[in-house]
């Protein structure tokens, strides 16, 4: 799933290649969208540029506007490699960089190609190809620093490179000088997924070898994390270089700066299943089998909430919390202006079904709740309207 922050919208991508956009619940249908025929492979959305990147194997990649999900006047010629000379082949991976302003694509024959736009030119173009004298074997990940200054590739055979890009213009136009910035390593199976954390400079790698790398990118450091307790692995960032990591028992605290497991005080009655931040409220939550327990400073802020729950939420811009059920497929929703005492808002989302619910966030400011169900559903709460949708039906 990603979300489109602007509109609250959910876009869901199928393993059968369909994509499924779920509005607010206050819309009248869900949009299945005018997308280019065949298997969409993947998706990529910018709230900074209100752009939807969709790549699917008979058209390259076409680019819509996020907000009416109409089609760009503008699209990319990635039918063939024009610095190179070979066909690019299908598209396997895309990502937008937090402006909004560059596009990479990564492709079947392992080149990665950096697009961009062009304000004066109101247009987008291909500006760098990454790597062009030695192709990735089919590349498996791609993340942009926070500053669109950073790219980082990996691949299939634990290639693992940050490139630094260098923004340049000319009477020729707009164009981008990317240079190995490092090589990274350490893995002993492909980096399934990665991305930079909300500071912008600490860049965190999960491998199919159970290990999670953690690179502080600008001052050089890397730390790996590596534990036969890490498995069905929830994370997140508490500032301060910390990251809290939890996998259905207990929580291990690591600094990021230093690379070592801190002691944590964070601690509840039975398993802890979830943790979740918020870093402008300085606030962490645990979510358990024997309740839910917020936390500042690693210490506790009032009475464990009563309840056996899988996952939880904090909304990143406004003072709201959210948790679902290990069984029973309830949602609780609150406000926390007061951490230590959280007010249960009125009307509730509804149960989403009738199994567990497996994961839960916050969209649009803090009013659209997100959650997904282990029956394979995903339902939109609008806080304001009290309605909710469910996809599939």
């Amino acid at each position: 799933m990603i979300f489109y922050q602007e509109t609250g919208a959910v876009f869901i991508l199928g393993g059968n290649g369909d994509l499924v956009v779920m509005r607010s619940p206050s819309d009248e249908q869900n949009h299945t969208g005018d997308w280019p025929d065949g298997k969409i492979q993947c998706v990529a959305v910018s709230d900074a540029s209100d752009t939807l990147a969709i790549a699917s194997p008979d058209l390259g990649v076409r680019l819509y506007d996020a907000k009416t999900l109409s089609v760009s006047d503008e699209q990319l010629p990635l039918r063939t490699d024009g610095a190179v000379g070979h066909p690019l082949g299908t598209t396997t991976h895309l990502a937008l960089s937090g402006d909004g302003r560059l596009l990479a694509s990564a492709h079947a024959n392992g080149r990665v190609s950096l697009w961009a736009y062009d304000e004066i030119e109101d247009s987008w173009g291909r500006v760098a190809v990454l790597g062009a004298e030695a192709q990735w074997a089919a590349p498996s990940a791609l993340a942009f620093s926070a500053d669109s200054r950073i790219l980082a590739v990996t691949d299939a055979a634990r290639r693992f490179e940050l490139w630094e890009l260098t923004e340049l213009r000319d009477d020729d136009g707009l164009s981008y000088q990317p240079e190995p910035y490092t090589s990274l390593s350490g893995h002993t199976a492909q980096v399934e997924s990665l991305g930079f954390a909300g500071d912008g400079n600490t860049l965190v790698a999960l491998g199919g070898d159970g290990q999670i790398s953690a690179w502080r990118v600008r001052a050089g450091l890397r730390h790996s994390i590596q534990d036969p307790w890490l498995i069905s692995l929830r994370l997140a960032f508490a500032g301060d270089g910390r990251l809290l990591i939890t996998n259905d028992y207990e929580l291990a605290d690591f600094d990021l700066n230093t690379g070592l497991r801190e002691s944590s005080p964070i601690s509840q009655p039975g398993t802890i299943r979830d943790v979740a931040a918020n870093g402008a409220l300085t606030v962490v939550a645990t979510a358990g089998s024997r309740g839910l327990s917020l936390w500042r400073s690693n210490q506790s802020l009032g009475e464990t909430l009563e309840g056996n729950f899988f996952c939880v939420a904090i909304a990143p811009t406004k003072p709201m919390l959210a948790a679902g059920d290990d069984e029973g497929g309830v949602i609780r929703v609150w406000e926390i202006g007061d951490p230590s005492k959280p007010i249960e808002v009125e009307p509730q989302p509804p149960a989403h079904g009738a199994e567990r619910v497996t994961d839960i966030a916050f969209a649009r400011e803090g009013e659209l709740v997100v959650s997904t169900s282990q029956n394979g559903t995903v339902q939109v709460w609008d806080r304001a309207s009290g309605r909710a949708r469910v996809f599939p039906d």
